[in-house]
């Protein structure tokens, strides 16, 4: 499946469905800052990643979404006490809105690029119609559907 449109169209229309979500409005916090919007009255930062989709290559059906999350992220989510990353996974049906805390969790799991935990490439895979994040180490598949909006 192609990105929505275009890449900005996606990702407005991610960030509109996390407003709806969340119930409040996000404006960017800086205008060339796409991927960073905050709600400076609530205190709530959200990161919105978008990816397309990726077929797997082992004809199982499944499908994968990559994501870069960079050391800017993380220190942006740090602005506010509430904070979420939002992950568009192709379509504005499949956004995934991990709560900061649960995603600085996540994070544990993960290889970083040069293992210096600052910049970090997430898969999340579809398998059987639920999202799973890629730790690509021991542990194997996470779930992450429950964050599913």
């Amino acid at each position: 499946l192609p990105l929505e449109n275009t890449v900005p169209d996606f990702r407005g229309q991610c960030i509109q469905r996390i407003e709806r979500h969340i119930g409040c409005e996000l404006v960017r916090r800086e205008p060339r800052k796409k991927t960073t919007c905050v709600n400076k009255v609530k205190k709530i930062t959200v990161i919105c990643l978008v990816s397309r989709s990726y077929d797997s290559n082992d004809n199982s059906g499944d499908t994968g979404f990559w994501f870069k999350f960079c050391s800017p992220h993380r220190q942006n989510l740090l602005d506010y006490k509430n904070g979420y990353v939002g992950l568009g996974c192709a379509t504005k049906n499949s956004i995934l809105l991990i709560p900061k805390i649960n995603f600085t969790k996540l994070l544990i799991s993960l290889p970083s690029v040069k293992q210096k935990r600052l910049d970090y490439f997430l898969r999340i895979e579809k398998r059987n119609n639920e999202f799973f994040i890629d730790t690509r180490q021991e542990v194997g598949f996470i779930s992450v559907q429950k964050y599913l909006i």
